[in-house]
Formats: structure tokens, C-alpha cells, sequence
């Protein structure tokens, strides 16, 4: 009681300390009064030893002087008033570690947390953790990493978001890039993935979009799955130093594929050569027809008069436009089993005709061994009588 009333004696004697229960209210009161002072300022209350030297515990205000009128910096508590452990903005934003408190609480330095970290806000956005870098300063550069817990418009997600130091309005680095759905689908640079794995973004080689890269540990052989938004298909390229691109695309439209080639007009087209163990071509109207009895055949004559003009037989192609249009193989089949039929046709009228011509010769041979042996044995008569005459 004696040592309490000595000190309640001492700063009584001082007006800036004031000590009461019921004036001022909280108990102790220290104003902050300089008179005609302009400048910073630290006041508080400091434990140490017994002989000053070593400092405990200190707790106080530091802030800035004008003309005797005093202002808050912040208030802080620390081994001393010059070294602040902890600090309080006049906001009401803590630090740790730093008085400069641009959020709820600020840690400068490393921190264990034993036990759950919630960030928990009830709108689209939802929590967020903020992960920052103030090394990455270029407006392409993540200097800001942010998860969300997401909603509405959103979908109900996780989400990764990218931020430059340069901001979103300001045309820097504003994007999503990784998207983890409530109902498991996964997005790459795909806020709302309607698929299981849906990849959606601008690739350094040009305009595909959704670029999924498989890369060998050669250096730069890989493999692209993309979608080329200038030709509206699916891409599959395979990049080799040296080689190029090649390329298998799926058109979106038609559904037509290509293979080493972009601009796909059937339903697979091929920019090189086709090695198959067998090809199979349906088609219809299969020229038997050429065997019916009222189909009308060109006679040699009239073929080897087309020839001499066109250069070709009939219905065939012209050798500029096989090579500006190229052959369809099943109607080049066709055409050629047609033209073999028709040939077939001729064969068949040379062999009748070779044949009759065959018994022609046969019997006019006949004919002549016939008159030949009558000739002899006539000669062979007159020959006699002759001899009969001389006698």
C-alpha cells in the first residue's frame, strides 16, 4: 500500500499522467503533450532489470508531432520503444514483425499456425488466400497468386487466379489458370470446365487454343493436342527440330480429318503416301451392266477416232484433271473394270470372227486339197490315155 501510494503520489505531480478509476475511465491515462514541438515521437511504459540494462517488455504509441498537436502512428509493444515486436494502426489492422499494416493482420517472417486457417466471405468470390512476390515486377509476371473459394457465376470451385502489378483495368495480368470443380472436373486456364480435364489457352506457336504439350527429354521434340481456331479443328502436332510440323486435324465443321495438311476438303485427306496391307471402298452401280444386251458398245473405229482428238479413252479422266483434282478410287474401279469389260466385249467379237475366219481357211483348204488331188489324179488319167494313144 505504501509503494502504491508513493507512485500514485509521483504522477500525480504530473498532469499528462492521469490515474483514477472513475476519471479517467480505463485507469491510466498519458497524453501526449510537447509543447510547441514538431517531430516524431515514442512514449510508453518499458520493463527492464534492476539496473535499466537489460529491456523486458515495453508497450506504447509512436507517432508524429506539428506545433505541440500530436498524431498516432501506431501503437506497439516490443523488447523496447525503439523495437516493436507487435503493432496496431489506429485502423485497427495488427502487425507482427512490421508497423506498416495494410491488412487485418501482417506478419513479416515466417509463422506456424497449429491448428486451421479459415478465410471464409459469403458472396461469388468467397475466401481467398493471396500468395505475393514483390521480385516479379513485369506486367507479364505473377507478382500476385490468389486462391478463391468460388460461387455463383463463377461455378462452385476452387480456383488460381494470376495478377501482375499492373492492374486488371490497366491491361495487366488478370487471368485464371487452374479450376478445381465441387463436382471433381478440372480446368487449365478454364474458369467453368463443363469436362472431367478441360484446357483453355493462347499458345506461344500460334492460335491454339486448349494446348496440351507431351515433351520428350530431347530438347524441343514434343507433342501439341490443341484446337487451331483459324482453321476451326482439332490438332494433333508433332514438333522436331529440323522436321517441322505434322499435323493430323479434325475439322469441327465437317467432321473431315487431315494429315499433313490444314485445309482437310473430304473426309480424310492426306498431304503425302498411304501404306495399307488392304483398302476397302464400298461403292455402288458396279459396271456389269456393260454385259446387258442392250448396252451400247463403241466400235474400234469410233474409239481410235475419240483417241486421236481427246488423247484419252472415254469417261476416263484427262491427265490435267487427275492431277488438278486427283482420282476417286472407287469410281477410278469402276471406270477401269468398265473399260476392261468393254475390251472384254471386243476380244470376245475378234475371237468369233478369228474363228470363222479359222473354218473359212480350214475349208478352202479342204476346197483346195480337193481340187489338187482331182488335178492329179486327172493329170494322172490323161496321162494314161496318152500312153494308150502312142500304141
Amino acid at each position: 500500500m505504501l509503494l502504491l501510494s508513493k507512485a500514485c503520489t509521483l504522477f500525480a505531480q504530473d498532469s499528462n499522467i492521469l490515474i483514477g478509476l472513475d476519471n479517467p475511465a480505463h485507469g491510466i491515462t498519458s497524453k501526449i503533450n510537447i509543447p510547441g514541438y514538431t517531430g516524431g515521437y515514442s512514449r510508453g511504459y518499458s520493463f527492464t532489470n534492476e539496473d535499466l540494462s537489460i529491456p523486458f517488455i515495453s508497450f506504447g504509441v509512436s507517432g508524429s508531432v506539428l506545433n505541440g498537436k500530436s498524431t498516432m502512428n501506431y501503437g506497439f509493444i516490443g523488447s523496447s520503444l525503439g523495437n516493436p515486436f507487435m503493432s496496431f494502426s489506429p485502423n485497427g489492422n495488427i502487425g507482427i514483425g512490421t508497423t506498416t499494416n495494410p491488412y487485418k493482420l501482417n506478419i513479416n517472417g515466417p509463422a506456424m499456425v497449429n491448428g486451421a486457417i479459415i478465410s471464409s466471405v459469403n458472396n461469388a468470390i468467397g475466401g481467398v488466400l493471396e500468395l505475393k512476390n514483390p521480385f516479379k515486377t513485369a506486367n507479364t509476371a505473377s507478382s500476385t497468386w490468389r486462391v478463391y473459394n468460388m460461387g455463383g457465376n463463377y461455378g462452385n470451385s476452387l480456383q488460381f487466379w494470376a495478377y501482375s502489378d499492373l492492374s486488371c483495368e490497366n491491361g495487366g495480368l488478370c487471368a485464371n489458370r487452374f479450376t478445381l470443380m465441387d463436382n471433381g472436373n478440372v480446368g487449365i486456364g478454364s474458369f467453368n470446365p463443363t469436362g472431367a480435364l478441360e484446357i483453355m489457352r493462347l499458345s506461344s506457336y500460334g492460335d491454339e487454343k486448349g494446348a496440351l504439350k507431351i515433351k520428350s527429354t530431347a530438347a524441343d521434340q514434343f507433342v501439341y493436342f490443341s484446337y487451331l481456331d483459324a482453321f476451326n479443328s482439332g490438332s494433333i502436332q508433332a514438333i522436331k527440330p529440323g522436321v517441322g510440323a505434322q499435323n493430323l486435324l479434325l475439322n469441327a465443321q465437317g467432321g473431315n480429318i487431315g494429315i499433313g495438311t490444314t485445309n482437310p476438303t473430304e473426309k480424310l485427306a492426306v498431304n503425302g503416301n498411304v501404306r495399307a496391307k488392304e483398302i476397302k471402298v464400298e461403292t455402288v452401280n458396279w459396271p456389269d451392266y456393260v454385259f446387258d444386251q442392250d448396252y451400247k458398245i463403241l466400235g474400234l473405229q469410233e474409239l481410235d477416232a475419240y483417241i486421236r482428238v481427246n488423247k484419252h479413252l472415254p469417261d476416263m479422266p484427262s491427265a490435267k484433271e487427275a492431277e488438278l483434282n486427283g482420282i476417286e478410287l472407287g469410281e477410278m474401279n469402276k471406270l477401269l473394270l468398265k473399260k476392261v469389260e468393254e475390251l472384254t466385249l471386243h476380244l470376245i467379237e475378234k475371237d468369233k470372227a478369228l474363228v470363222e475366219t479359222q473354218k473359212k481357211v480350214i475349208q478352202l483348204t479342204e476346197a483346195q486339197q480337193k481340187s489338187a488331188l482331182i488335178e492329179t489324179i486327172i493329170f494322172k488319167r490323161l496321162a494314161e490315155v496318152e500312153k494308150a494313144l502312142k500304141r
